[in-house]
């Protein structure tokens, strides 16, 4: 799966009935992506020391414009926003973590 498309699934999914279920959809969606990570790390593609701090700092790039307001009652995003807010995570984890 695509970080992209991982990342949107994440930003995309507001149907929560709490504050704890939007909790706990965070963490499911930050171990999917620390096990994403880590495979490609061992397949070589990427070259992260800490795939869940990783994890972390790209999923808060991105839901900090995108997720996070509308926890506060904000409008969600427009999907180009979205995808402007993912492009620039991945160009700054790629940044931090591409294979040299």
């Amino acid at each position: 799966m695509q970080i992209e498309a991982v990342v949107e699934q994440c930003v995309k999914q507001r149907k929560a009935d709490s504050a704890a279920e939007i909790a706990r959809q965070v963490e499911q969606a930050g171990c999917i992506f620390q096990a994403y990570l880590e495979a490609q790390n061992a397949a070589g593609a990427i070259n992260v020391p800490d795939c869940q701090v990783a994890a972390a700092q790209f999923i808060d790039a991105v839901s900090s414009t995108t997720f996070k307001p509308v926890l506060f009652n904000f409008d969600p995003p427009t999907p180009e926003r979205i995808e402007h807010v993912v492009k620039l995570a991945v160009r700054m984890f790629l940044a931090a973590y591409r294979k040299n």
